[in-house]
């Protein structure tokens, strides 16, 4: 039978007929043939479906979930599981909402019952708070006045009316409810890797710290178009967390960063833009790369930097395999050295035009045995 028929003919039926909801045995043999928002459906159907429900404790193993702030009051909750994926609407029942629109109100309840008998770590945890109008990338969609009406009534601040400020007041109630759904499971959420979507330092620090440490490998944050070079984020904040020291993959998007290349050298695979790299600490990423059993990736684009054609002098990088005398064609000088293991090397290249640098381990079968004192390719 047809899984939503079978919804529509139960919350339907008497309650003489619906007394087989309270056999555990059936219960579970019938979730075990819908996903996991329609066993949501079936657990509001009666006391005693939710009842025997919150018995089965039924895992969804959900692989992903994406949440999307997309407005005012409203949000799109995505979920995937290895066969199946679903999206849901939430709205705030102040704004006009249709049929098949959630309300807003349930948002952070709803995700605590879908997560709550999670047994595996989620693979992905994805939020989005970007909501920049699509025709002009750098500003934020005008906010209607049912929208502003609607933050007027919540949060008794009338005086606010630019959008991105009523958008911040959004962004600042979900992190409410999302901090009400970590309370309520009582337990930091595994998730192995999380990205958030963001103009907000805040949020990212409130979102990694909901996420259990022991389970976080991989952290990506940023925004979705580009950001002055000026407009700089210190992470210092971010420095003393377990889930940061923790996690072994780094990717940062559109964000210029403060922060020392020390603090960055323990995840195996780093893409970053920094407001200033030194010689020296291209030096230093080179000595401890060599040495390092985890290292396999670091990608650093900067803003400022003392670097000069010094690199190509002996003490420093030193005479390259290949060297690009013009920098316009935004190739790179590629530098070879052997790392510890001998089995491997570490490959750097240097794009001058596109002030970035990029260090890679590759299998030293895969490197060009070339001489030191070979004479290098000119490009």
């Amino acid at each position: 039978m047809d899984e939503t028929k079978l919804l529509s003919e139960v919350s339907g039926s008497s309650i003489s007929s619906t007394l087989w909801f309270y056999n555990t045995v059936i219960m579970n043999s019938v979730v075990e043939r819908l996903d996991f928002f329609d066993i949501q459906v079936l657990r509001k159907i009666s006391y005693g479906s939710r009842q025997c429900i919150d018995l089965i404790k039924p895992d969804h193993k959900l692989l992903k979930i994406g949440i999307h702030v997309q407005s005012i009051g409203c949000a799109l909750l995505e979920m995937f599981t290895e066969s199946t994926n679903r999206k849901v609407s939430y709205k705030a029942s102040r704004l006009s909402r249709k049929s098949s629109e959630l309300d807003y109100g349930n948002f952070s309840n709803d995700l605590f019952l879908i997560l709550k008998n999670q047994k595996s770590a989620l693979e992905e945890l994805k939020m989005n708070f970007m909501q920049v109008d699509e025709t002009s990338e750098s500003s934020f969609k005008d906010v209607t006045e049912e929208e502003k009406k609607y933050m007027d009534e919540i949060e008794g601040n009338p005086q606010e009316t630019e959008s991105h400020s009523i958008w911040d007041q959004n962004e600042n109630r979900f992190l409410k409810s999302f901090k009400d759904l970590h309370a309520s499971l009582g337990r930091l959420l595994p998730v192995e890797k999380l990205v958030v979507t963001t103009r907000n330092q805040k949020t990212i620090v409130q979102l990694l710290q909901s996420v259990d440490p022991s389970k976080l490998n991989k952290i990506e944050f940023g925004t979705s178009f580009d950001v002055p070079a000026s407009d700089v984020w210190s992470i210092e904040e971010f420095l003393v967390m377990e889930q940061w020291r923790n996690a072994k993959e780094l990717t940062i998007i559109k964000r210029v960063i403060k922060c020392d290349v020390e603090n960055l050298v323990h995840f195996r695979k780093v893409d970053i833009i920094l407001d200033s790299l030194s010689l020296k600490n291209v030096i230093y990423l080179r000595d401890m790369f060599l040495v390092s059993p985890d290292f396999l990736q670091f990608k650093v684009t900067f803003v400022n930097s003392d670097v000069n054609n010094s690199i190509f002098q002996e003490g420093f990088l030193g005479i390259p395999f290949r060297i690009v005398t013009d920098s316009t064609n935004n190739q790179p000088s590629i530098w070879f050295f052997n790392c510890m293991n001998d089995t491997d090397d570490l490959q750097i290249r240097y794009y001058q035009n596109l002030k970035k640098f990029m260090f890679n381990r590759i299998p030293r079968e895969s490197s060009p045995a070339i001489p030191r004192e070979s004479s290098p390719a000119r490009c």
